[in-house]
């Protein structure tokens, strides 16, 4: 399956993704976000927040062909 990905902010570091554009990501049927990080080497202890298609979702969820996920670290600000 392939899936749409972005990843944001200090996870970029882990992908050649250039601001704005997703990475195309082919992972077999029945992966999970969690094949995901592992397989841009993406520290699960990083991630945030793991967004599926617009939603909120735990990295634990199996994805489907065509999602779009979102990966975000934790944000700090005032």
């Amino acid at each position: 399956m392939i899936l749409s990905i972005h990843v944001y902010a200090t996870l970029r570091r882990y992908t050649k993704q250039v601001s704005g554009q997703a990475i195309e990501l082919e992972m077999p049927l029945g992966s999970t976000g969690l094949d995901v990080l592992a397989k841009l080497k993406i520290p699960r202890a990083e991630v945030q927040l793991f967004i599926v298609d617009g939603t909120v979702s735990k990295p634990e969820m199996i994805l489907s062909d065509g999602s779009r996920i979102g990966i975000l670290p934790p944000i700090a600000g005032g």
